[in-house]
């Protein structure tokens, strides 16, 4: 989710993966692949960097804590399965 403001001022979350288009006239219109528009006063750019954001953080690797890991390091190993 990422958080845009509409013309009244509140904030609002909307799902980045919904968002389809953006155009600026002069405020901005959200197209979402639903259908729906929202106008808002967030400029496209922003939304682009919010949206670009968002999907890094959601395709990033893990990120493993170093006790977790260290912990996982000393366990034993698990049994191999036979095939059947």
């Amino acid at each position: 989710m990422i958080p845009i403001r509409i013309l009244n001022g509140s904030t609002l979350y909307i799902n980045a993966e919904l968002v389809e288009t953006l155009t600026a006239v002069p405020d901005t219109v959200i197209t979402l692949t639903t259908g729906r528009k929202i106008l808002t006063r967030t400029s496209p750019e922003e939304i682009l960097a919010a949206v670009l954001d968002y999907r890094r953080r959601i395709h990033q690797a893990p990120i493993v804590e170093p006790r977790a890991a260290a912990a996982d390091a000393g366990a034993a190993p698990s049994p191999a399965r036979r095939a059947s």
